[in-house]
């Protein structure tokens, strides 16, 4: 089954958004591009893809994102929407007790937790969605 996956347009949204429910202002911040990020998550575009499945890529998607400070406001939050609407839109959820998914985001973007932890998290925490 070919994947599912977010496009440029689709995370810029999800950012506008999560700007707005806050009130914060929402833009590029000049810094990284998410089309770099998502070309990162998503090589070689195809299976096998360097990630692994769903779950690794969604971890790397979250790693990219969040790392690159592509926006002005709201870039944590925005890779954690966006990996977790990319793992529904494939059949996944995570399930993970309280704050645990915004730490283990925060952690990966202060550099105590590296990519492949952070995609290991996210294969740890997956469920199958019920169809």
């Amino acid at each position: 089954m070919a994947l599912i996956d977010l496009n440029e347009q689709a995370v810029t949204d999800i950012n506008r958004v999560i700007c707005q429910a806050s009130g914060e202002p929402h833009g590029p911040s000049g810094v990284g591009s998410i089309a770099s990020c998502l070309h990162s998550t998503f090589y070689p575009g195809g299976a096998p893809y360097e990630h692994g499945g769903v779950a690794g890529i969604a971890g790397a998607m979250t790693f990219y994102i969040a790392k690159a400070h592509a926006f002005i406001n709201g870039n944590k939050r925005t890779a954690s929407a966006a990996a977790l609407g990319f793992m529904k839109l494939n059949g996944y959820r995570l399930s993970y007790p309280g704050t645990a998914l915004g730490e283990v985001v925060v952690a990966a973007v202060n550099n105590a937790l590296t990519l492949e932890e952070l995609k290991i998290w996210f294969d740890v925490h997956k469920e199958t969605l019920s169809r």
